[in-house]
This record gives C-alpha cells, sequence and structure tokens, in this order.
C-alpha cells in the first residue's frame, strides 16, 4: 500500500509508504529512500490511498485523482542538468568571442 498527497491542481508533493500525523496535524510521511519528513498541511489538499506506483510516477512531475488516475503534470518543465547549464553558456560565451 501507498499513499499519495497531492496540493493545488493535484500535482503529487508526495509518495510515501507510510502515513502518520504530527500532534499539529500536519502529515507525516516516508519516502522511497526511507527518509521520513512532515509536510505542512494547508499544502496538502488530498490524500489517497493506492495499491502501486510506477517508477517513474514523481513529485511534481505528475499529478493524481481517483477518477483519472496518474497522468503528466502540464505545467511540468524538465530542467537542465548543472552540465547542461554550463555547456550552453560556454557556447553562448565562443560564440559572443568570435569562436
Amino acid at each position: 500500500m501507498k499513499y499519495i498527497l497531492t496540493g493545488e491542481n493535484n500535482v503529487i508533493i508526495a509518495i510515501s509508504n507510510t502515513l502518520g500525523e504530527q500532534s499539529n496535524g500536519n502529515p507525516l510521511v516516508t519516502d522511497r529512500k526511507g527518509k521520513e519528513y512532515a509536510i505542512a498541511k494547508y499544502l496538502v489538499k488530498n490524500k489517497y490511498e493506492v495499491e502501486e506506483v510506477p517508477e517513474e510516477i514523481t513529485e511534481s512531475k505528475y499529478c493524481y485523482t481517483k477518477e483519472e488516475g496518474f497522468y503528466k503534470n502540464p505545467d511540468w518543465r524538465e530542467y537542465f542538468t548543472e552540465e547542461q547549464r554550463i555547456s550552453a553558456l560556454e557556447d553562448t560565451v565562443n560564440i559572443l568571442l568570435g569562436f
């Protein structure tokens, strides 16, 4: 059993093996690596219990509803790695210097 917590626009903010609660009402979750952490309760709009979460599903990149299941977040943008950013900056500098 897994737990899915979603925020605004059904975006997944946590995928957890456990679901607890702190004394102040904040959900207490465990990530896939076993690290336990709390999420401010005002950020959590829905909590779902699901049988299984496919490996490719990640927080922020995917959304979830009971009706639609898992689907890619339409607002998600792929981020560049540090190496990709440095390479792009080097290319820009070379162009500006005329190389």
